[in-house]
């Protein structure tokens, strides 16, 4: 299938410097990753933890969990690559931001759409100009598709939600993303709570910590990836089978 195309582009990617076996539109500026940054390179890191920094401290937000942080693209690509999911389904970022993981999952895989969910209002209005430029591109995106060999691509839809993650639904996911470095216990038992309600087969990525009781869950794979803050431990897990679950219960 084509969007397999996307995985083993990305693939290369991870390459500092281009080698004679890449072709020279994968290694010219129009590669994923640079239409990637072109398209969010007035969204700077700095930026947005300022914009989360003076936001928490008008609302009296003391909440470590609402620290800001970024998965640097090449990152989630290799969480890509570990993956390889289905073509389809539907993709979350849980803590959004300004948007930067959910562009960069509509780059990397044909979901059918892309959403994120972020509880400040100055990020999310980041995340929905951010949404707009990118729509505008569309052509430009599909023409870089080509470069790489994927003639069917469609761009996934892309919806930015503002509110708490907790008290949204958000079973409709099959591939999910969370930055719960930061997240205290309890988040992270409710977080665990609601994602039992995610259809078996679906993935969540989380980073440093993992979701709880993992018997609902098989851990994949455990990968040390860079992000804004430093090197991190991404953890990739997949809801189990129902008939496989109720066999470990019965052990």
């Amino acid at each position: 299938m084509d969007h397999a195309r996307i995985l083993n582009f990305l693939n290369s990617l991870q390459n500092q410097d281009c080698t004679q076996q890449m072709d020279n539109s994968q290694c010219s500026k129009e590669s994923l990753r640079s239409l990637y940054e072109k398209f969010t390179k007035e969204y700077s890191l700095q930026r947005a933890r300022t914009l989360s920094r003076e936001e928490r401290l008008a609302n009296h937000l003391t909440s470590n969990s609402l620290s800001y942080g970024e998965i640097e693209f090449t990152s989630l690509s290799m969480v890509f690559q570990q993956v390889q999911p289905n073509k389809g389904g539907v993709f979350y970022d849980l803590g959004s931001g300004i948007g930067k993981s959910v562009i960069a999952a509509s780059l990397m895989h044909q979901f059918d759409i892309c959403k994120g969910i972020e509880y400040l209002h100055s990020l999310h209005e980041q995340a929905c100009k951010l949404k707009q430029e990118v729509e505008k591109q569309k052509s430009l995106i599909e023409q870089e598709m080509e470069q790489i060999g994927v003639y069917d691509y469609q761009q996934p839809k892309i919806e930015f939600i503002q509110g708490d993650f907790r008290e949204l639904d958000w079973s409709d996911g099959t591939f999910l993303f969370a930055s719960t470095t930061c997240f205290d216990p309890d988040l992270m038992k409710q977080l665990s709570k609601k994602a039992a309600d995610l259809k078996e087969g679906s993935y969540f990525i989380t980073v440093t910590k993992t979701l709880e009781p993992q018997i609902g869950w098989d851990l994949i794979k455990s990968i040390k990836v860079q992000l804004s803050w430093g090197l991190a431990t991404i953890h990739i897990q997949q809801k189990k089978m129902i008939q496989v679950q109720q066999q470990q219960i019965q052990l």
